[in-house]
């Protein structure tokens, strides 16, 4: 299954063309088409009053993202609200709903990401029967094989049919109202966070002009974020942020995910349209993406113009972090890109600031200024061995070594029955979803993995390769604590960290060990990634006792030194 996503983690613009060849009418783009009938009013989102940051809660894609979780589609997460327990209370009755297994079908062929996203946004509140908007004329022309190779216009009318079906047999409208009070308190958060952020003023002043509409949409069991964008009947673009409210309990890293977020999806509209446009140009740069293709495809972008565009996202989004006065403060770390292979960040950085420069002085927009970072790519091409990391040693973080297609290495099942149990169903989904393979500790230890990024399960006396290279760790578990950056008293504590491989120090090693082996249980489940260790309590997977980055200065990685 081919995808292609520019819009943060893995979600894009690129699909929602072919959205629109099958469901707007090319003759009459804002004809408020009806495809069905329902005697249902029209459910309208759920909104506060706020100011130019518009929040709202959307029929729509709360359908959506339903249907996706009791199909057990990846696009989704359980959320830690206790919100998805709600949806399977309400909705267990329709598990066998045909739309379930049609969604199934569907994502299998190429339905997932932004593509659902996009076609249901097309329509005007729930059930689906009106269709009023219309998509940016530049996705038009794009990867027409996405929704060839999904179904026939047929096929797309079966589904808006069972959707309707199932929106009226479950009587999603009365779900939907009985949540209103849990939509408003996740909106009235994310609002007395972002009120004084500045992030439209910030996003706005440093491309140098506006865009019709900003909309922020809560989606409680989104997994990722969405940045569609609609263009209206005064050929304005209204501009959209879709993402889950974070569950952390300290509000600066609620208020830290968020900016990112919003600045990166938001970005794809500015971006987006000028990588289409200069594109016949930026593909002879293409030797650039050799260097990173394989990491690139691990984290599904395949496609030089989508890896182009996170580029140039990701570094605008640095540059207006660095500009808000309230995202500065939140201490982004602009390694983070570099370290999941976006590896030409720093150089596209130096220009960015060259467009500030000349921003400032003499009023120069982004999209006039375009053309010269272009012109920059297309001279780094003619040289760009410098950016090959071939010598450059492993710097974290946990999610770095995931996405290199690693080797995963478990105890072997037949000394330790327990293994499948608690740790097979883990390494089962991560080989399906991710394309990674895994060996036994018996195994790991007779073949050189010095050419490999490794995941390691099982706790330091389970696991052979672990228990080898137990003196490269620079925490301690024992029966009653994990000694980390501090001791974290328990029983049933599990730590996730990330080290460099001890067989070469290019590569890494993401490992996840615990107390006991019941501890092992659903490990991946615990939130991380962008930090090199975690300590957990697995009574709970949202239990997060500790977490944070190593000093990394010397070859032995070691926990700062508490200030």
């Amino acid at each position: 299954m081919k995808r292609y996503l520019v819009t943060g983690k893995s979600i894009s613009l690129l699909g929602a063309m072919t959205i629109y060849v099958l469901f707007i009418c090319v003759n009459s783009l804002y004809s408020s088409e009806t495809v069905g009938t329902s005697d249902m009013e029209t459910l309208k989102p759920v909104t506060i009053p706020s100011g130019e940051l518009k929040m709202s809660v959307n029929p729509q894609i709360e359908l959506l993202t339903i249907i996706q979780y009791l199909a057990a589609s990846n696009m989704v997460c359980k959320d830690n609200y206790g919100y998805a327990d709600s949806v399977q209370a309400w909705f267990a009755p329709f598990k066998a709903h045909p739309v379930l297994q049609q969604f199934h079908d569907f994502e299998k062929k190429g339905f997932s990401y932004d593509l659902p996203v996009e076609y249901i946004m097309l329509f005007e509140g729930v059930p689906l029967l009106n269709r009023d908007k219309a998509l940016p004329s530049y996705l038009l022309r794009m990867h027409n094989e996405r929704i060839q190779a999904i179904g026939s216009e047929t096929d797309f009318e079966s589904l808006i049919s069972n959707i309707n079906d199932f929106v009226a047999k479950s009587h999603f409208d009365q779900f939907f109202a009985k949540q209103e009070g849990f939509y408003k308190n996740q909106l009235s958060r994310v609002d007395s966070l972002l009120k004084d952020s500045g992030f439209v003023e910030t996003l706005e002043n440093w491309y140098g002009y506006k865009q019709n509409s900003y909309n922020l949409i809560i989606a409680p069991l989104q997994d990722g974020g969405y940045g569609p964008c609609f263009t209206n009947k005064s050929g304005g673009n209204d501009l959209y942020c879709l993402t889950a409210l974070p569950s952390d309990k300290d509000e600066s890293i609620v208020l830290q995910q968020l900016a990112a977020m919003i600045f990166h999806e938001f970005s794809h509209s500015y971006v987006n349209p000028l990588v289409e446009e200069y594109y016949p140009r930026l593909k002879k740069a293409g030797n650039l993406h050799k260097l990173i293709k394989q990491q690139m495809e691990n984290q599904a972008y395949e496609l030089w113009w989508t890896v182009l565009a996170e580029h140039f996202v990701r570094a605008s989004s640095i540059r207006m972090e660095q500009k808000n006065s309230v995202a500065v403060s939140l201490n982004f770390n602009k390694d983070r890109d570099k370290q999941q292979g976006f590896i030409y960040i720093d150089f596209i950085l130096d220009g960015l600031k060259e467009y500030e420069t000349e921003h400032s002085k003499f009023g120069i927009n982004y999209n006039d200024y375009f053309p010269v970072l272009v012109k920059s790519m297309l001279k780094l091409s003619r040289h760009p061995d410098k950016y090959i990391q071939a010598d450059k040693v492993f710097t974290g973080h946990l999610g770095t070594v995931v996405s290199y297609n690693p080797i995963i290495i478990i105890p072997d099942p037949e000394n330790n029955p327990d293994v499948n149990k608690y740790i097979m169903p883990t390494v089962d989904w991560l080989t399906t979803h991710t394309g990674a393979t895994y060996i036994t500790d018996t195994r790991a230890l007779k073949v050189s993995l010095k050419d490999y990024y490794l995941v390691v399960y099982g706790t330091p006396e389970s696991n052979k390769w672990l228990k080898k290279h137990i003196k490269m760790l620079p925490f301690k578990i024992l029966p009653d604590k994990i000694i980390a950056d501090k001791v974290y008293i328990g029983t049933d504590l599990r730590i996730i960290s990330c080290l460099p491989n001890p067989d070469n120090p290019r590569l890494g090693v993401a490992i996840y060990s615990a107390q006991t082996m019941q501890a092992m249980k659903g490990s991946n489940n615990v939130e991380h990634g962008s930090e090199d260790y975690v300590i957990s309590d697995s009574t709970s997977e949202h239990n997060i006792l500790g977490k944070g980055d190593y000093d990394r200065t010397g070859k032995i990685w070691k926990f700062k030194e508490k200030q």
